[in-house]
């Protein structure tokens, strides 16, 4: 889910789990052709924003993928799951570098909303302030008038 150029990319970078007993310390990255069989577009997902970007679910059914596709190759590969084994035998807790990458691209993207967002609402209020209907900027309709009629708010915000 949620695959940026998911089924119409020349190239998929594909997070898979190469060990099951190790969870999610036990995956690997692949390298996967766009052409691969067993690799399906499942659909494009219909996002509320960032519609110009294709996002999708895919589908791997059967899919097989040579070593050499594997991202960062199989000796570091077994050197990761070698000290996954450890840490859990340790039960000492350590998180996979996907889920880190996760946590640090999270606050990028509700950064790139509130933008969008922002950007949407000066877009809207010069648009109704400028926009007339029967005589008078459609600002003062009651409907779109519940906030401020102004952008940025004053240092005092208004009632709500």
């Amino acid at each position: 889910m949620w695959i940026g150029n998911g089924g119409i990319a020349n190239v998929h970078v594909v997070n898979a789990v190469v060990d099951e007993e190790l969870g999610h310390r036990g995956q690997a990255l692949f390298i996967v052709p766009g052409a691969t069989p067993g690799l399906e577009l499942v659909r494009k997902l219909d996002k509320l924003g960032c519609r110009a970007s294709h996002t999708a679910e895919l589908r791997l059914t059967d899919v097989r993928i040579p070593a050499a596709n594997l991202l960062g190759g199989a000796e570091k590969l077994e050197h990761k799951l070698a000290k996954a084994r450890e840490v859990i035998a340790g039960g000492a807790k350590s998180g996979s570098a996907a889920l880190g990458t996760f946590e640090q691209t999270r606050p990028m993207v509700a950064a790139q909303a509130l933008g969008i967002a922002r950007a949407a609402l000066e877009y809207m209020t010069e648009y109704a302030n400028r926009r007339e209907a029967f005589g008078a900027p459609i600002i003062d309709n009651q409907g779109i008038s519940f906030r401020s009629r102004t952008w940025p708010p004053s240092s005092t915000p208004p009632d709500c």
